[in-house]
């Protein structure tokens, strides 16, 4: 069955056209306001939520989600007008002009699995399916078998046997899969199966994965757009000879597939990272990426438009072209270096701010303040630490940490530069020299700075903490030889008051004994010895009970006789 029907060419430009900016929009639509005007708000969003870091703020992951219900909602229109298409009288419906191959049937069925497939994972982007990932698989199954069949010359999917009698359109059977159309929907599956075990959290492999599977998407979009301006300049691709070509349908479809695929791995992952955040770059991105489009939309346009209508001078259309390219162009550079101008100002001030803050903060420090480079080199220094080490700023900028360590070698200081580079940070105390030659000691906590190679470190004077720590060991062991000699005399005490006690026996017996005894005994001499002796060591008894607080005091009257010759 032949179809020779057709439309004017500038109406089939108008179509494909209008479908390729309105995938273009769907994909950038929601991206193009993070620019100027919608940047505050957004800033104050992510401020709200505090997302975590590298995470899309909230705003932006919502925006992805309707592209990808918008895309996925696109593809099954499609494929449900690729459908209506082989109902008699709604063959437009399927292929834009009768004269182009309309979408086969098992097109419009895979993209309805893709199309539910997206449009679930945008209703939950967190959980993974096994069902999904099952249809996935078996649309890329059912695609590669179709791709190897056409290879070997072989119905492998069995899709000849069901849709070989729909009719041929200039020796090319219809209601067939294009062999480059399952080589896309491959790419696209591919692409899917990726971002589906993304959402089942293989946790080693997530982001990588999410950028593989955004690039598919991306390529998936590239080959529906570059079937399209085929079509559109006139030329589509494999329409003379038997190869079944792509349908623009179904072009259009892969288009909003693609979009929604790589609005599906969010804007972490590529190419959307080039296009979303705050940077110079991506601000560029997101303003000339839509002005390349607009250009090539009008050149293609006036193409369409010249060719159609012959007797319209083809230089005029050409100076329209560039005059509306020129003014476009400059519309947008001049709207951009404004944008740019006024954000750089403010970086620039912000700038300016932050350091003048870092200066104020290191002149009022407390600490001392270096700033070292992997030499040892002084780059800055603080007032603190001149006042510390007597030396001027200047004078210290022309020495090294070499000059100023006191008790470490040459040796010794690289090896705890080493240190500080590989822990990243380090703590210790040091010694240093002043100008006048006297030593000071200083607690030192550096930090490695890997991204320009310098070293970061406050010092404090701890020479007074060290006086002190001196001071207080001199008193502890004060106390120390204190608590031992309360231990001595206690342990003093306890012995003189026993030997006191037996004392007292010797002398009160001794005293007996003399009293019963004839004082011309001759032995009554030796019992005074023992008693005087007994008399003594009392004496030194009481002495020592009296060093260990022992002794009871026993107040005695004493008489005080005046002497009355002295007072007359």
């Amino acid at each position: 069955m032949e179809y020779s029907f057709s439309l004017p060419p500038h109406t089939c430009a108008n179509i494909i056209f209008n479908e390729i900016l309105l995938s273009y929009l769907n994909l950038y639509g929601g991206l193009l306001a993070r620019g100027s005007g919608d940047g505050r708000a957004i800033m104050t969003t992510e401020e709200q939520f505090d997302d975590k870091a590298n995470r899309p703020d909230r705003l932006t992951a919502l925006r992805l989600g309707r592209i990808v219900v918008f895309g996925a909602a696109g593809v099954a229109l499609i494929a449900l007008a690729g459908l209506i298409g082989y109902v008699p009288g709604m063959q437009v419906m399927g292929r834009i002009r009768l004269d182009y191959v309309p979408m086969a049937p098992s097109t419009a069925c895979c993209f309805f699995i893709l199309a539910a497939v997206l449009f679930r994972q945008a209703r939950r982007p967190r959980q993974g399916s096994s069902l999904m990932v099952m249809l996935v698989l078996l649309v890329t199954i059912f695609c590669l078998l179709d791709l190897i069949g056409e290879l070997v010359g072989a119905d492998l999917n069995y899709e000849e046997r069901l849709f070989s009698g729909i009719g041929t359109l200039r020796g090319i059977p219809i209601g067939l899969m294009s062999p480059a159309t399952s080589t896309t929907f491959i790419v696209a599956g591919l692409g899917s199966l990726l971002l589906l075990f993304r959402s089942l959290r293989l946790r080693n492999t997530l982001q990588r994965l999410g950028d593989w599977g955004a690039s598919l998407g991306l390529l998936t979009m590239l080959i529906g757009a570059t079937v399209l301006l085929a079509y559109l300049y006139g030329t589509p691709f494999m329409y003379r000879g038997t190869t079944i070509p792509m349908a623009a349908t179904t072009a259009i479809a892969f288009l909003l597939l693609g979009s929604a695929l790589v609005a599906t791995a969010g804007s972490e992952s590529f190419p959307l990272c080039l296009v979303t955040g705050d940077s110079t770059s991506a601000l560029l991105l997101r303003v000339f990426l839509p002005l390349t489009v607009i250009i090539a939309f009008l050149h293609t346009t006036l193409s369409r438009f010249a060719s159609a209508y012959p007797a319209i001078n083809e230089a005029f259309l050409l100076a329209i072209l560039v005059v509306a390219a020129g003014t476009i162009t400059v519309s947008v550079v001049a709207f951009t270096s404004h944008s740019l101008g006024k954000r750089l100002d403010k970086l620039t001030s912000e700038l300016r701010l932050s350091e003048e803050q870092h200066q104020s903060i290191l002149l009022t420090a407390m600490d001392g303040f270096w700033l070292v480079n992997m030499q040892g080199q002084l780059l800055e220094v603080n007032d603190t630490y001149c006042r510390m080490s007597g030396y001027s700023t200047q004078e210290l900028l022309n020495l090294s940490i070499f000059d100023l360590e006191a008790n470490e070698s040459h040796n010794e200081i690289a090896a705890q530069i080493q240190k500080i580079v590989e822990w990243g940070n380090h703590r210790f105390e040091s010694r240093h020299r002043r100008k006048d030659g006297t030593c000071f000691d200083v607690e030192i906590s550096a930090q490695y700075h890997q991204e320009k190679g310098r070293l970061v470190a406050f010092l404090r004077d701890i020479t007074d903490r060290k006086r002190a720590e001196v001071d207080k060991a001199k008193l502890e062991d004060q106390l120390q030889q204190s608590q031992k000699m309360e231990s001595v005399g206690r342990l003093a005490g306890g012995v003189a008051h026993d030997f006191n006690n037996m004392l007292s026996v010797i002398r009160g017996y001794a005293e007996l004994t003399l009293d019963a005894m004839d004082p011309i005994d001759p032995l009554y001499a030796n019992l005074q010895q023992i008693h005087t002796a007994a008399e003594r060591s009392s004496n030194l008894t009481r002495q020592l009970l009296a060093f260990a607080r022992k002794q009871a005091i026993s107040p005695k009257s004493t008489r005080f006789k005046r002497d009355r010759r002295r007072d007359a």
